[in-house]
């Protein structure tokens, strides 16, 4: 009952994703002639997690005793509705031709004296029978289990998907679509740009990536900016904007988003747009999370033909591991979006991040712009910016690994596993690399600058 399962581990928010993935797809697929709605009856009570995803999802009932079950039934069967199943986390509705296949289990007529997982309670009020291909004077199985998820993916996962992007992605639409900001940089000079998404309680961790920058200064000029996330109290913020002048934050609620999942997608497209209106020196953009220190001299050199977009990291491939495991965790995506019979893009992973060349950055930003605004509803964000927008814009992928750049760095690869690095291990580790005085005497610079600006 508590948060969203992490990509490596499943729990009964994966089952919820399991049923909701499973309706969405045979939806999708045409496969059930009515639709189905989903409802979870929650027992026990709320918490910020399951808030979240209520929000996402609108189908969770909390506090779900039996007289409040047979409120929400009655609610449900409405002049439309045939009537409602009562399913448990692992049986899932099934249909053969324009019926409910047979089942082993019970029709119930009356709301007060049935409820176990299994049973069919048709609605009375209208017509039910045209839903079923017998009469409700027996059993009659309705159900099919799943036990795990491989068995989910054996039945609904094809072998050879369609090297396709799904038709959801593929229309443009008629205005461009905003991108607003509340706070933002005055100037950006560099040759080199790079965009780090960061929490906004990191201001340790963005004052050393600030300082490192200035000990790295070494040909090209980098502009290097922070693009910040769960952002709630903006004021906060204002002060270190003003003074350093390379913060962002999007102005998430104009465009209609009360809550983070769209966020990620429409960062992305707010960074790269200040890029190619503001950044008129920039030959190379980049991005990353706030774990991961590069070189970005060293990257710039390495970079390809344009249009050319590398990850930082390794190109993350289509697979029947991934397609069992994302779509039921925290990164999830809705398969009536992305449907299992459709190749998943090549994109870059999230922490990691990319490169791309200015021409790239300009045709991405244009076919973004283009896109219709419900497309930015994908959960996943790396795999719709990296992956699925990067491949309607026609740019190729590749990584940096493979073209001589090794960031196969401890720290980071540690932080990122299992985030017990401190802020103190973090500077720690570069006290050891630059000095402990060369890195101290940086971050008493943007110290300085903090307090000029009141």
């Amino acid at each position: 009952m508590g948060g969203p399962a992490s990509q490596y581990s499943y729990n009964e928010f994966s089952m919820r994703m399991l049923h909701r993935q499973y309706y969405l797809y045979n939806l999708e697929k045409k496969n059930f002639k009515y639709p189905i709605e989903v409802k979870f009856l929650m027992e026990g009570k709320s918490n910020k997690w399951l808030e979240e995803e209520a929000g996402q999802w609108g189908d969770l009932i909390f506090n779900a005793k039996e007289k409040k079950i047979i409120s929400q039934i009655n609610k449900l069967l409405d002049d439309e509705t045939f009537g409602v199943v009562i399913s448990d986390l692992y049986s899932f509705v099934t249909w053969e031709k324009d019926f409910i296949s047979q089942t082993s289990h019970s029709i119930c007529r009356n709301l007060t004296t049935c409820g176990a997982a299994g049973t069919y309670i048709p609605n009375l009020k209208g017509c039910y029978g045209e839903m079923l291909d017998f009469e409700p004077k027996k059993e009659t199985p309705f159900l099919r289990e799943f036990g795990n998820f491989t068995e989910f993916a054996a039945n609904f996962v094809k072998k050879s998907p369609l090297k396709l992007l799904p038709a959801y992605f593929l229309k443009d639409a008629d205005r461009r679509v905003e991108a607003p900001l509340l706070l933002e940089p005055k100037s950006c000079e560099g040759e080199i740009v790079v965009m780090i998404s960061t929490n906004g309680e990191r201001f340790r961790r963005r004052n050393l990536h600030r300082s490192l920058n200035s000990l790295n200064e070494e040909g090209k000029k980098v502009s290097l900016f922070f693009f910040l996330s769960h952002a709630d109290q903006i004021g906060r913020y204002r002060h270190e904007s003003r003074a350093l002048q390379d913060i962002f934050v999007g102005n998430f609620s104009m465009m209609g988003i009360d809550n983070y999942d769209q966020q990620p997608n429409y960062r992305y497209l707010t960074g790269i747009r200040f890029a190619k209106e503001n950044c008129q020196n920039m030959q190379t953009f980049i991005f990353h999370s706030d774990g991961f220190f590069p070189n970005y001299h060293e990257i710039s050199t390495k970079t390809g033909n344009t249009p050319f977009m590398a990850c930082l990291g390794r190109v993350e491939e289509d697979s029947l591991e991934l397609r069992i495991k994302q779509p039921f965790t925290k990164n999830w995506w809705r398969f009536d979006q992305l449907p299992l019979d459709y190749q998943i893009p090549r994109y870059c992973d999230n922490q990691y991040g990319g490169v791309m060349d200015k021409l790239a950055l300009h045709q991405l930003e244009k076919t973004m712009s283009l896109s219709e605004e419900k497309v930015f509803s994908f959960h996943n964000g790396h795999i719709f910016f990296t992956g699925i927008m990067r491949d309607k814009a026609g740019i190729s992928l590749t990584d940096m690994p493979s073209r001589g750049v090794d960031f196969n760095d401890a720290l980071f690869l540690k932080e990122r596993s299992y985030g017990d690095f401190t802020e103190d291990d973090v500077q720690k580790t570069f006290r050891k690399s630059f000095g402990k005085e060369v890195l101290e005497n940086e971050l008493k610079k943007i110290q300085s600058k903090m307090k000029e600006i009141k």
